[in-house]
């Protein structure tokens, strides 16, 4: 089984501010830019070091209460805008 592994603000979206990370990420999303998106940060991944092979742009959604009460919460769903290999 893969391990999972959550990228930093700054590999995910290319700056260390968690707000503006998320930000970059959504607007790439709502232009359509899913797979140029994943590209830029496989990049940034591969230049990392880091033992990730993939990255899956998603977006989880989970229950309140469960993730409130749980160390770690499970998502009660998932949409996947765009997968792509770390070369």
């Amino acid at each position: 089984m893969a391990t999972k592994l959550v990228l930093s603000p700054q590999l995910a979206g290319g700056t260390v501010e968690v707000i503006h990370a998320a930000q970059t990420i959504a607007t790439a999303l709502r232009q359509g830019r899913g797979d140029e998106l994943c590209a830029e940060i496989a990049e940034r991944v591969a230049e990392s070091g880091s033992p990730a092979v993939e990255v899956l742009v998603v977006t989880d959604r989970f229950d309140i209460i469960d993730g409130l009460r749980a160390e770690d919460p499970l998502a009660v769903d998932r949409d996947v805008h765009a997968a792509c290999e770390v070369r």
